[in-house]
């Protein structure tokens, strides 16, 4: 599914529930970012003071005793440490002074960390490989190696050791963390103040791109822009084009040779499966991704863990690296490069890495600003990946990276009270709490569970750090021109293509939605890639197009009332003689949640389908969801019938219909009335009020055609409003009467007018609120309302691939309690649309 142009001041909120997982580890308060570790505090050789858990100032500057440091001259490390192989204490580089290293190598081990409180520098074309405990940077790291990649890392660091190391900070920063210690961690790179500086590419050295063409099983055809930047010798991926989201391919470049301008021929050490190419399918074309880097971080058994840790206002550097079987899985803050609580870094650039063979997580942005991801690359993780993690953070920008093979860890990190329950288990490969970041042209290539997950939450600790933050109502500054492909299919082949769940102002434009296709049903028949099923699986289950399951507005939405899904040119196949046990090309689902009234309108321009038989209204039907319609506004839903409405067969809509314009499918629970447009107008009162009310409208020229419309002023705990839903055609006359039929007027009825989404439907001319003498009433000021402008999911050209632009109004976040029945459900939907803080679970990929 390709989706762009995501660009619009509010956002879907997400619809998805917390996983713990099958082991959840318990972890106990010494595994805290800055723990005591018990009594007694191992600290290698320096000091064994308690450690703090928090610092007592905002973070770690820059070392003033490094403020006149003179770079142009730099000593030699063995001139100043020696040659030694192994170095057992814990080597400091001294604040002021620049070290240029020059070991002789091949391996250069430092048994209790190397602590850098000056300058260290890796020369270009430098060679050597560090075993350490622990990196600290406290001064800085510089390091250049901008060979063209050839798999063999130019200086390579591999973390070994299990015991969590400490370290006091030096200089200015020495009390930063109070009388205690900071906690490292076991195999880190920490950088506490520092600054790195690490080029591990080329210029220009392209990252992912698609896959152009093949000349026989082994090679492929790609942009010369590769050349002199991959070389013989680099590992590379290339995407999964099945419905497998794990069935990538990994090979070796073996030889790069000149084909046709503008190309290359990459010869591979081994056939691949021939993937759908640029040539076959632009729009269904897979990546070729280089995994291979010439600075590499490796750590052995248990996982490493990278962090910048609390350094605001220092511009970091951090490309060309590859960082290999990092993440501490279950344990809180242990990432393969992870900002934590830097503030604002603007200017700081995660550029062209790879992340592989993740154990937990991958790009971690954490209580950090103003930070540039761009261009990265994450295969074979586990957990969420490109993430913001607890909803605090802004301005950051999210440009061109790619994720493979997101899936779920076995160990999910616990609510350690500071963090809140974590949603790994159904892992997400880009993971949103604050929509107030840039996302461009990102790629996710094979997700288990979701692909992008807008999940608006206040986590643990920020509940009271940030006590007047709230990510679901800030704006989002930019998603665009961004693609999924192999979360369980695409909008082609899914048991569950695009799903809304309690969430308003959906735009979904210029899509198609395919239930069964012809290729895939030839696949299913001759058993192809050995697992594929019909769309929905072996339960014989249903397969849906557009499932909507919304109550407009519900508790938490501070009775706004917005549209619900609106399409523009989408149109649906596919759905008809599925193997399914059912299908449906547009779905009205059955949930109430407890409202006596089930309000959705949306508007269709320009939507097709192939089998009007497809749709299905009946399971929200069977929870009286009766005042539910679309808006077919140049009536193309069943071919060209001008302007009409498809709704819910019920007596309140139809009420007022000329029958002679309606055609009814029963079987189906809908009807569609042709020239004919609906109105809606929201009557609120006041939750002061006790009393029982109803709402009856009439025709104005027939005072005796009348039905009592849906509503509610039951609780104060729920939305006490009723809603007149009215077709075009009549004038009306609108009018609240108590449990004896009398007519009365409650105090302060606050008055709100739909906007039209069908042109001929009534003006506010044709519908009066008549008080309790049949006077005219006054309208009162609208109630409070999010202000919106409409959400938009729009395609790019070309294929039937989906394109999204998004956006909503009022969105609320999604802190979701585990349905255990549910466990093993995978009807995972391509695009899930949802509501949150409602304890239910459904799979799917969501916003």
């Amino acid at each position: 599914m390709k989706l762009a142009d995501f660009s619009s001041p509010f956002l879907v909120l997400v619809s998805h529930a917390i996983a713990m997982g099958k082991g959840v580890m318990a972890r106990s308060a010494t595994d805290s970012l800055y723990s005591t570790n018990g009594n007694s505090t191992h600290v290698g050789a320096v000091s064994t003071k308690k450690a703090k858990r928090r610092l007592d100032t905002d973070g770690f500057a820059p070392l003033s005793c490094n403020a006149n440091l003179d770079t142009t001259s730099c000593a030699s490390f063995t001139s100043i440490f020696g040659n030694k192989a192994v170095y057992s204490s814990r080597l400091i580089v001294p604040c002021g002074s620049c070290i240029t290293m020059d070991h002789p190598g091949p391996t250069l081990t430092f048994g209790d960390g190397l602590d850098i409180h000056g300058k260290l520098v890796f020369p270009d074309r430098y060679e050597l490989i560090v075993r350490s405990t622990m990196i600290l940077v406290q001064g800085e790291l510089h390091i250049t190696a901008v060979k063209p990649v050839d798999g063999n890392p130019q200086v390579k660091f591999v973390m070994h050791g299990d015991k969590d190391e400490f370290f006091e900070p030096a200089d200015s920063n020495s009390n930063i963390c109070g009388d205690g210690l900071c906690e490292a961690g076991s195999r880190s790179i920490t950088i506490a103040g520092g600054k790195l500086s690490l080029r591990g590419v080329p210029a220009e050295t392209p990252t992912f791109m698609n896959l152009y063409d093949m000349d026989g099983d082994s090679t492929i055809i790609l942009p010369d822009s590769v050349l002199e930047k991959w070389e013989p010798g680099a590992r590379i991926v290339i995407t999964s084009n099945t419905q497998a989201w794990w069935a990538d391919q990994q090979r070796t470049i073996e030889r790069i040779s000149v084909a046709k301008p503008g190309f290359v021929n990459i010869e591979l050490n081994s056939p691949i499966t021939r993937p759908t190419t640029v040539k076959d399918d632009v729009g269904f074309s897979v990546e070729v991704a280089l995994l291979s880097r010439n600075i590499m971080f490796e750590s052995e058994d248990g996982g490493g863990h990278f962090w910048v840790m609390q350094t605001p206002l220092v511009q970091q550097l951090i490309e060309g690296v590859e960082i290999s079987n990092f993440g501490q899985q279950g344990r809180l803050g242990r990432y393969p490069l992870h900002f934590h609580m830097c503030g604002d870094v603007r200017g700081s650039i995660i550029a062209k890495n790879t992340v592989r063979n993740s154990n937990q997580r991958c790009f971690v942005v954490h209580g950090t600003n103003n930070l540039r991801l761009e261009d990265n690359v994450a295969f074979d993780t586990k957990g969420h990946c490109y993430m913001l993690e607890d909803g605090i953070e802004t301005g950051n920008e999210f440009v061109r990276n790619i994720g493979i093979r997101t899936g779920a860890p076995r160990t999910i990190i616990p609510d350690m009270g500071s963090n809140g329950i974590e949603s790994d288990g159904l892992p997400a490969t880009f993971w949103m709490t604050n929509p107030h970041n840039t996302w461009i042209d990102n790629v996710v290539a094979g997700s288990e569970h979701t692909g992008f997950w807008f999940e608006l939450l206040k986590r643990g600790d920020r509940k009271v750090d940030f006590p007047n933050l709230d990510p679901k109502t800030d704006s989002i500054i930019k998603f665009d021109g961004f693609v999924a492909h192999i979360q369980n299919g695409i909008f082609m082949d899914n048991p569950i293509n695009v799903e809304v769940d309690r969430s308003e102002e959906v735009h979904l434009l210029n899509t198609s939605i395919v239930g069964y296709s012809d290729g895939y049903k030839d696949t299913v028949r001759q058993g192809g890639y050995g697992f594929a099923l019909a769309p929905c699986g072996n339960r014989k289950d249903e397969l849906l197009g557009l499932t909507f399951q919304s109550t407009n507005p519900w508790i938490y939405k501070m009775e706004s009332e917005f549209n619900g899904v609106i399409m523009d040119n989408v149109r649906f196949s596919g759905f008809s003689r599925s193997g399914c046990g059912s299908y449906s090309s547009i779905d009205l689902a059955s949930r109430l949640d407890g409202f006596k009234t089930f309000e959705m309108f949306s508007s269709f321009t320009d939507v097709t389908i192939d089998n009007p038989d497809s749709i299905d209204f009946c399971s929200g039907a069977s929870t009286n969801a009766d005042d539910v319609y679309v808006s077919d506004v140049h009536g193309t839903l069943f071919g060209d019938r001008g302007p009409s409405t498809l709704l819910r067969n019920s007596a309140i809509l139809l009420h007022f219909v000329d029958e002679s314009k309606c055609t009814d499918n029963n079987e189906k629970c809908y009807s569609y009335c042709e020239d004919t447009c609906f109105r809606t107008v929201f009557y609120h009162v006041s939750q002061s009020q006790r009393n029982v009310y109803a709402l009856k409208v009439c025709d104005r020229n027939s005072t005796s055609n009348c039905v009592e419309v849906s509503g509610t002023v039951s609780r104060p705990a729920w939305p006490t409003r009723f809603a007149v839903h009215v077709p075009s055609g009549r004038q009306y006359n609108a009018f609240f009467v108590d449990a004896n039929e009398k007519r009365v007027y409650p105090d302060g009825v606050q008055i709100t007018f739909k906007d039209k989404l069908c042109p001929s439907a009534p003006n506010e001319v044709d519908i009066s609120l008549l008080g309790s003498g049949g006077e005219i009433a006054p309208p009162i000021a609208n109630p409070t309302t999010f202000p919106s402008r409409p959400p938009t999911l729009r395609p790019s050209s070309g294929g039937v691939e989906s394109t999204t632009k998004l956006s909503t109004s009022a969105p609320e976040g999604a802190q979701l309690a585990p349905d255990p029945s549910l466990a093993e459900d995978r009807s995972v939907p391509s695009l899930s649309v949802g509501r949150s803080k409602w304890w239910k679970w459904f799979p799917g990929w969501s916003w």
